[in-house]
């Protein structure tokens, strides 16, 4: 994962991506009152990652960065793109749709 941001605007929101479309799953969930963690502790979620991780044949330590804080700054939780659509439609619904515009 590389360290340069881009910043994409959802109705006020701040989208944090990588320039590799990695993103922040953590401060994206907290706009909705969410935790990645719950997320991926759903049946379907861990379905959806595994199914992935066969097509890809990945792990799923490559689809999931944990980056610790320090500093100051808090821990954060970065999904791989290919999470971006799933995990956009457990948050809600319109945000996905303009994920999936994206």
């Amino acid at each position: 994962m590389t360290a340069s941001l881009v910043r994409i605007d959802y109705q006020g929101m701040p989208v944090n991506f990588n320039e590799d479309g990695w993103f922040n799953a953590t401060f994206t969930a907290a706009h909705y009152g969410k935790r990645p963690v719950d997320w991926l502790a759903l049946d379907s979620s861990r379905e959806y990652i595994t199914t992935l991780c066969e097509l890809l044949r990945s792990e799923k330590s490559s689809l999931l960065k944990v980056r610790r804080g320090g500093r100051g700054n808090p821990d954060a939780t970065w999904f791989h793109p290919k999470l971006a659509v799933p995990f956009a439609r457990w948050l809600d619904v319109r945000f996905a749709v303009w994920c999936d515009l994206q």
